[in-house]
């Protein structure tokens, strides 16, 4: 199976989660690749999670239950805890490991650490799970999932494909690119909050490309807006950046725009344009006199 476990903790500069260095196995050869992408709904998910978890509770052992292709989980109810030394514990939770199948890009987690993630959830486990919910919470029972990344790969490429959006597939940042522009998102972050959530791969790859299409669109958007608001500049675009150059006798002057800046939502996206307005004004402002004669100073609407 190989799977590794997902312990993120340090966040970057912008906020999202990565991995530590054995928080996702490299692809195993031998592991089953999806043919298809996932097409299991939000409420057979949790429909599984809860029977998994009252047939757990019944026969009193660790045991394993597949939710859905490419997740897996394994249960310790509160009573076998309760019954067992710990090292016999973790001698079963081994034996019983092996019943997992071996996963492509396989990571691992465990329910009681959602706090370690810091991620904004509508609802999480605590709250779906009823009881067993709290009970996880507290220690009583012990839950690792298991998830194939895979699957959520062949979810993303299955959405994206009629956007011409193509999917660099890493972990834990995945690149999605359409033209000249590029995006990203957190695979492992996404990963943990769908199963904290009791959601299926098929509604995370869903928004996962939802959030990637919209962004890259922004993107689009926004280079457009300035080109026309700025024509007597050239503009490109650099990997993650707009590149503004004004030319000028024997010289020319550019201004760099990390277009990642726009991430955040509408309002923060609203924000960062503004100041780029006024990085812009300011600059063609100092220019100005060096400038060939005729050429205005602003076309900004």
């Amino acid at each position: 199976m190989n799977a590794r476990p997902l312990t993120s903790r340090r966040r970057s500069e912008d906020g999202s989660i990565y991995a530590s260095s054995e928080a996702v196995m490299a692809r195993s050869p031998q592991a089953k690749v999806p043919a298809e992408p996932p097409r299991t709904s939000n409420a057979q998910v949790r429909e599984r999670w809860l029977e998994a978890l009252d047939l757990s509770h019944a026969t009193r052992r660790v045991t394993h239950h597949p939710i859905e292709p490419g997740v897996h989980v394994i249960i310790v109810p509160a009573s076998y805890l309760l019954d067992r030394k710990m090292a016999l514990v973790e001698v079963d939770i081994l034996a019983t490991m092996g019943q997992v199948p071996r996963l492509a890009r396989g990571v691992r987690l465990g329910l009681e650490s959602i706090e370690e993630f810091g991620l904004s959830l509508a609802t999480d486990y605590r709250e779906w799970m009823g009881d067993y919910g709290r009970q996880v919470a507290d220690g009583r029972v012990r839950v690792m999932v298991f998830v194939d990344l895979a699957y959520l790969e062949a979810g993303l490429l299955d959405r994206l494909r009629e956007a011409e959006v193509r999917v660099d597939f890493n972990s834990p940042l995945t690149f999605f690119h359409r033209g000249g522009l590029m995006d990203y998102a957190n695979v492992l972050e996404a990963a943990a909050a769908m199963v904290f959530e009791g959601r299926a791969l098929a509604d995370a790859a869903s928004r996962l490309a939802a959030e990637a299409t919209a962004r890259l669109q922004l993107y689009a958007q926004t280079f457009f807006r300035l080109s026309n608001f700025y024509p007597q500049c050239v503009w490109r675009i650099e990997r993650d950046t707009f590149v503004m150059e004004l030319a000028m006798p024997g010289k020319s002057v550019s201004l760099a725009l990390p277009y990642w800046e726009l991430r955040g939502g509408a309002a923060a996206a609203q924000r960062t344009v503004q100041a780029w307005r006024e990085r812009i004004e300011t600059l063609l402002r100092e220019v100005a006199p060096y400038t060939r004669p005729g050429v205005p100073r602003t076309y900004a609407a």
